[in-house]
């Protein structure tokens, strides 16, 4: 496996949803075939949806965590949303949905979400933490991050 990641965090869109339509469209261009995003948006874009459907174009499946508000009235999060890409919400170590992760008719599946291990923000070190983000790289293929990269 060939991992291509791409920090969306680091170019002059950091952390919207243009940012993820640029970096779903960059990964794609570089030849992803799987992209794993662990960054949501809770507005629909033009931009993240025509990106979105570049990549199903392309035949680039779009694995991503379903977010974690469900305790914030569990708003519908972005790119999960969207029909082609597969939500990832999480579960916790006695396979029960956590109390964060959202729920909705575009949950696709459901991964291990809760005390997961991961590589820090730094790159240097591991971190034990929770959320949809770690649930969606189970899914995806890749391993957990705690950086929002696209694909990891």
């Amino acid at each position: 496996m060939r991992i291509l990641p791409i920090r969306q965090a680091n170019n002059a869109s950091d952390g919207t949803a243009v940012g993820m339509a640029e970096s779903i469209v960059a990964a794609v261009d570089g030849g992803a075939t799987v992209i794993n995003i662990s960054a949501s948006s809770f507005f629909p874009t033009a931009a993240l949806e025509a990106a979105v459907d570049y990549a199903t174009a392309k035949d680039v499946l779009i694995v991503t965590g379903a977010s974690n508000e469900a305790k914030s009235g569990n708003p519908k999060a972005y790119p999960a949303a969207y029909p082609p890409v597969v939500a990832v919400g999480a579960i916790g170590p006695e396979g029960a949905r956590t109390e964060f992760s959202e729920t909705g008719e575009f949950l696709s599946v459901v991964a291990p979400g809760q005390d997961i291990a991961g590589l820090s923000r730094t790159g240097r070190g591991h971190v034990q933490d929770s959320g949809t983000s770690y649930a969606a790289p189970f899914v995806a293929g890749s391993p957990p991050s705690c950086a929002a990269t696209t694909p990891s």
